[in-house]
């Protein structure tokens, strides 16, 4: 299951306490600045992969301070994600290769 989150800026310092809880850590977890998917997007992204379990703990821990990117922003993000990891990796490839 991948989900996304804004997060603020001012409250960077959650995504820390986040990647040390002991599920959550074993997730997939990167912190991501949403002005390079979203246009003027002033805050940070949470990008989440991992267990539907673990997506409920993270919002309840840290629902406060996370606002779930509605569905269809959401699933053009993760597309733009996909397609940056997709290049890095053939990126790579080709150095290492």
């Amino acid at each position: 299951m991948i989900a996304l989150y804004f997060l603020q800026k001012a409250d960077r310092g959650v995504f820390d306490q986040i990647t040390s809880d002991d599920i959550l850590g074993r997730q997939t977890l990167n912190l991501k600045e949403s002005a390079n998917y979203i246009p003027d997007a002033p805050d940070l992204i949470i990008y989440y992969e991992g267990s539907d379990e673990g997506r409920k703990r993270l919002e309840q821990l840290f629902g406060k301070f996370l606002k779930r990117m509605e569905t269809e922003t959401e699933e053009k993000v993760i597309r733009q994600i996909k397609e940056e990891d997709s290049r890095a990796e053939s990126g790579m490839g080709f150095l290492f290769g």
